[in-house]
């Protein structure tokens, strides 16, 4: 499939005249030195022009992120910074952060142990900010990774430059901007999952084993865990034993270093998916939410648990069928789609996989017919957010208003729920169609 129709970014096999024309608004008349990234004398554009708006675009997500971090009080970071000074206390799962909505630490216990030096060195304020620039720099190396895997043949220098420039758009897409302002660690779990499975994970001079951060990421947040049978599903058999080891091996740790508070959340907590706070607000955007909406009342468990295996098991063979038939960041970008429709709870900061599906659709080769319009689409639609333009509870209530809602109201407060159906149904056309003409193919006539 040819690309000259989407963004101008050099680097493709094949450029007709349309796109060595545009290339030269980056390199005009004379060759550009790949190592030094320098163009030569017979360039228009100097070195530090072409830096302008990937500078105004990196300082501007980073002053954005730190301005929030020191005007508000992220709630989720205060959770984390509880759960790090109460992390070898029995009494983990039992304290409240005491501020509305007075929320309780939901995460494994390794998470809690990660966050205890954070907590017991520096103040609420000083852990927000060095968060903040923790999750931009998360940001930037998911961006970078993407396009790396999205255009593979774009050079190392121009890969940085465009990861600057599109960071403060991608910041103002609504799930990775709630994933800042709240002081969330979804940007980070993202950028390792993409990094374990869809790069070479050389760190230095060291290989890190495949599955290895995956298992370690399920410590701090389960949701990666979907991704072990993905790995299986994809024959990498070893990395899916390696992720589940590791998970294992972390989670006998935290037993290990606070046993009464890991009994109580492997016994009893990690049932209850209430505990997390109001499951049908509109932030929440998972396949039992959606239905218990448009059904105005919760679906019941009979009902909803199978539909959930049927999906995630569907899902699963699609991300592996487009691993196989695409590219390994079509098949990641799949399985995480699953993962977020299947799970108890999908907040909108865990949507923050918008960000590979947006460079994919945008810029890979295997992309779809019209995938940056898809992508423009798309986007326009999280950084809009309608979500929040329908009346929300914020809060558990008897009565959730969420499920009263009419008309115009359940699409807009279902829209990133609904984009997920779509995503997975869009697939299964797309690869059915690829099959279909494979096997045309392989039964026409020689000549």
């Amino acid at each position: 499939m040819h690309c000259s129709s989407r963004l101008n970014l050099p680097g493709r096999r094949k450029q007709n005249t349309y796109t060595r024309l545009k290339m030269q608004s980056f390199h005009p008349r004379g060759a550009r030195d790949d190592r030094s990234g320098v163009a030569t004398s017979g360039s228009i554009v100097s070195p530090a022009t072409s830096w302008i708006l990937p500078l105004v675009s990196g300082l501007g997500a980073l002053g954005l992120a730190i301005f929030l971090a020191v005007q508000k009080f992220e709630v989720d970071m205060a959770v984390y910074l509880m759960g790090g000074r109460h992390a070898f206390s029995a009494l983990l799962y039992r304290v409240e952060v005491p501020r509305r909505p007075y929320l309780v630490f939901t995460y494994p216990p390794f998470a809690a142990i990660l966050f205890a030096p954070l907590a017991d060195v520096v103040s609420r304020t000083t852990a927000q900010v060095l968060w903040a620039i923790v999750n931009i720099a998360a940001l930037f190396g998911l961006i970078h990774l993407s396009l790396r895997l999205a255009r593979p043949h774009l050079d190392r220098l121009e890969r940085r430059r465009w990861s600057m420039v599109l960071l403060l758009p991608t910041l103002l897409l609504n799930p990775v901007l709630l994933t800042v302002g709240l002081g969330q660690v979804d940007l980070v779990l993202c950028l390792a999952v993409l990094f374990d499975l869809c790069s070479p994970r050389q760190i230095g001079r060291v290989t890190v084993p495949l599955g290895l951060i995956i298992g370690v990421a399920a410590s701090i947040k389960l949701t990666p865990l979907l991704f072990i049978p993905y790995l299986l599903m994809t024959g990498r058999r070893r990395g899916a034993l390696t992720a589940g080891v590791s998970f294992i091996l972390c989670t006998t740790i935290a037993f290990v270093l606070t046993p009464r508070a890991s009994w109580i959340y492997w016994r009893f907590d990690v049932r209850v998916a209430k505990r997390a706070g109001a499951l049908f607000d509109v932030s929440d955007q998972n396949l039992r939410s959606l239905l218990s909406r448009f059904l105005h009342e919760p679906v019941p468990g009979n009902i909803l648990w199978p539909l959930v295996l049927v999906i995630a098991v569907g899902g699963l063979l699609l991300a592996a069928r487009a691993h196989r038939s695409y590219s390994p960041l079509f098949g990641v970008i799949v399985c995480a789609n699953t993962e977020l429709l299947v799970s108890p709870i999908t907040w909108t900061h865990h949507l923050v996989w918008i960000v590979p599906a947006l460079l994919w659709l945008g810029l890979s080769a295997d992309a779809p017919r019209h995938g940056a319009l898809i992508a423009l689409a798309l986007a326009l639609v999280f950084w809009s957010a309608p979500i929040w333009r329908v009346p929300t509870s914020y809060i558990p209530r008897a009565d959730p208003i969420e499920l009263h809602e009419h008309g115009w109201q359940l699409i807009a407060g279902n829209a990133f729920a609904l984009i997920l159906v779509l995503t997975l149904v869009a697939t299964a056309i797309l690869l059915g169609r690829r099959a279909s003409r494979l096997s045309r193919r392989s039964i026409a006539p020689s000549r």
